[in-house]
Formats: C-alpha cells, sequence, structure tokens
C-alpha cells in the first residue's frame, strides 16, 4: 500500500502483551474500501502490531458480534476509527435501519468511553485512507489529532 516498512518488527518471541493493540472501526463502504483498510491492518501486523480486525474471525464469533466488538474495544490500546462519510453516517445512527449495525453500536461505544473520560482519551484516533474530509469525523472524536494516510510519512506519523 504505502511501500516497505523501515520499522523493525519485535524480535521473534516476543510476547504478545508487550505488543500494542489496535482495533481498527470501520464501514463496509465498498470491496475496495475493505481491500485498504485490510491492507493497513496487514502492514500494521507486519510492522509489530498487534491487529484486531472482523475479516479475521472465520464466521461469526461464538459470543455474537456485539460482545465480540465490545470485547475488542475493551483490549484496544488504541482505535483507528476509518472516517468516510458512510462511516459518520453509521456512527451518528443516520443509516437505513437494519444497514451498518456494526459501526452504529462501535459508535454507541465509542461515545459513551470517550464521555466517561471527559474526551481525556487518546484511545480513539480518525484516520482517512484517501484525502481528509474532516465533516466525515465523528463528534465525539474531531477534537483529536487525525491522520490521512497518503503516503509513506503520514504512516511513519501513525
Amino acid at each position: 500500500m504505502w511501500g516497505s516498512s523501515n520499522n523493525t518488527p519485535p524480535p521473534p518471541g516476543t510476547p504478545p502483551a508487550s505488543r500494542p493493540i489496535v482495533f481498527i472501526s470501520y464501514s463496509h463502504d465498498s470491496p475496495e474500501h475493505r481491500e485498504r483498510v485490510l491492507a493497513l491492518s496487514t502492514r500494521l501486523r507486519q510492522d509489530g502490531i498487534d491487529t484486531r480486525l472482523d475479516r479475521y474471525v472465520n464466521g461469526a464469533p461464538p459470543q455474537g458480534w456485539p460482545r465480540w466488538m465490545l470485547d475488542q474495544l475493551d483490549a484496544a490500546h488504541y482505535v483507528l476509527v476509518i472516517c468516510t462519510p458512510t462511516y459518520y453516517r453509521r456512527f451518528r445512527g443516520h443509516e437505513a435501519p437494519g444497514i451498518g449495525k456494526g459501526v452504529d453500536w462501535e459508535g454507541a461505544l465509542i461515545t459513551q468511553e470517550t464521555y466517561d473520560s471527559r474526551g481525556n482519551t487518546l484511545k480513539f484516533v480518525p484516520v482517512f485512507l484517501t484525502a481528509p474530509d474532516l465533516a466525515s469525523i465523528p463528534e465525539p472524536l474531531r477534537s483529536k489529532n487525525y491522520y490521512a494516510l497518503t503516503g509513506e510519512d503520514s504512516y511513519s506519523a501513525l
């Protein structure tokens, strides 16, 4: 996606608990968008980040998707929020009934955790995979630094 990484992965045998855990919250906008998200996750994993993504679940998780998402948000050190107009609409609950329930649920959880911390959290990171559309950042995250992953420098900054 952005070329090869100059970062060195953790040495072999490094316990997984010592690596940062990153959950990626995104909407299934299109097959191409899903592949860009997967490419980002793959790159992060190659760089030693324990990345959690729904695409790694075979079928449905035994505890069901709502609890799986809650467990992932609880376990994550950081949550990359992949901002698009579709993600924003679903985060806000402004989608047609029955569509985008995952982002709607994650949005409620992210909003609650941000509210409980009085906005004093660095856990949620707005990310763009294309040129940024700042109106697509959900309101609870608009005061946070965002990253537009349009090149190697922006990936390194993230």
